[in-house]
């Protein structure tokens, strides 16, 4: 299993690993995505197998905030249902906590949705523990707003 960054040739495999986060998306809308993330100096690291089969995904990147700083953030960790418990998932947590530490970032934080008792699980394995709770609230901006 390789673990390298994400290119173009990507696009439909990224689509089908948002797909099963929950998010609908397009071809379209992750290759425009992938440009404002790198343009944004962020990552996103695929896992893919020996013949190039896209297999998982984690996004990184670093967040400046006015209380805290310099943040890493990872975010879209994903890997294929069949392709679960195999270690993939480490890697690309792996991956893209070193490459947050590349970038100077003392700290990392992972959000999780309070459904995914899997992934909660995971995180505690690999050394993250859970700080905080809240709620999240979003409007929609549009002419109105």
């Amino acid at each position: 299993m390789e673990i390298r960054y994400a290119t173009e040739k990507d696009l439909c495999a990224l689509v089908l690993l948002m797909k099963e986060l929950g998010y609908t998306v397009d071809e379209g809308l992750i290759e425009e995505r992938l440009e404002k993330i790198r343009q944004r100096n962020g990552r996103v690291f695929v896992a893919v197998d020996e013949v190039e089969n896209v297999v998982g995904c984690v996004h990184a990147f670093i967040d400046l905030r006015l209380a805290e700083g310099e943040v890493g953030e990872i975010v879209s960790l994903v890997v294929k249902q069949d392709f679960r418990g195999q270690g993939i998932g480490k890697k690309l947590l792996l991956k893209a906590i070193g490459w947050v530490r590349e970038t100077g970032c003392a700290k990392v934080k992972i959000r999780a949705n309070t459904v995914r008792e899997n992934a909660h699980d995971f995180y505690k394995q690999h050394g993250f523990e859970e700080v905080k709770s809240q709620k999240i609230f979003q409007a929609e901006l549009n002419s109105e707003t």
